[in-house]
């Protein structure tokens, strides 16, 4: 049903100005492209499906933003695809169609993160909020205030790319993909409201809390009868808000008192 999204009205068009690429259906060919689409997170969560396709392909290519190299840069990396020799193209998302029997581990750049060792007092990041032209933004996002609660039992930072330095919280250096998995290493755990960062914590296999937004929860986390699980990653610890930011930052808050207090009973 995903495949629905390019028969939508509006739907975001795959970045292609080469129109002879032929769709690829998961027969071996000499040369491929893989096609952005959808935003950053997209394209970390179906990033795991990669190394099977370049399992099947000749040359494998994948097509970016300038600041997503760094995610991808086990692959041959393009900003277009009239800049490779590739024959067939398809979706990044669209793997997932293609290679369907099983969903492969989601922390498909754990290689890129060096895992930190717990100290005397837990180290949280958080990000309150995300690109403010999602569609569901005005549901998904909220204010600093909605996460201090947090520092009763843990220390502070914000890895929010453009509120760093807000009051009672430490700026983490987040200018970058690779500046960010260098700053998650220095956090025991990311709590975050619905962004590319837990898509990002998940591929690195980053322990973070996921806070789901007022309404209109997205489709990859399931629903309620999933409790605090999602099929897409071990990392990622999800809470269903209910409508209410201060409800479920009361749960958020009562399990984060619970992992400290079992810090200091070591």
């Amino acid at each position: 049903l995903y495949e629905y999204r390019f028969l939508r009205s509006g739907a975001p068009v795959v970045l292609n100005s080469r129109k002879k690429l032929e769709v690829w259906d998961g027969r071996p060919v000499e040369s491929l492209c893989i096609l952005a689409e959808q935003g950053f997170g997209d394209q970390l969560q179906f990033g795991r499906y990669l190394e099977l396709a370049a399992a099947v392909v000749g040359k494998l290519t994948v097509q970016c933003a300038p600041r997503m190299r760094p995610i991808f840069d086990k692959y041959n990396v393009c900003e277009d695809p009239s800049e490779t020799d590739a024959t067939h193209g398809i979706g990044i998302c669209s793997l997932a169609r293609i290679f369907n029997e099983k969903i492969p581990s989601g922390d498909w750049l754990r290689d890129k993160y060096n895992e930190k060792q717990l100290g005397d007092k837990l180290q949280v990041a958080v990000t309150w909020s995300g690109n403010r032209n999602h569609a569901n933004d005005h549901n998904r996002s909220t204010v600093p205030g909605t996460f201090r609660c947090l520092r009763d039992y843990a220390d502070l930072y914000t890895i929010n790319p453009t509120e760093n330095g807000t009051n009672g919280f430490s700026a983490l250096d987040s200018d970058g993909w690779d500046k960010t998995i260098k700053a998650l290493e220095s956090v025991d755990l990311v709590v975050s409201v619905d962004t590319s960062i837990v898509h990002l914590c998940g591929a690195l296999g980053k322990p973070c809390w996921l806070v789901m937004p007022l309404y209109e929860g997205d489709w990859r986390w399931g629903d309620d009868s999933m409790g605090h699980d999602n099929v897409w990653y071990s990392s990622v610890k999800v809470f269903r808000n209910q409508g209410s930011w201060e409800n479920v930052m009361k749960e958020v808050c009562d399990e984060l008192k619970k992992l400290s207090d079992g810090l200091r009973a070591l």
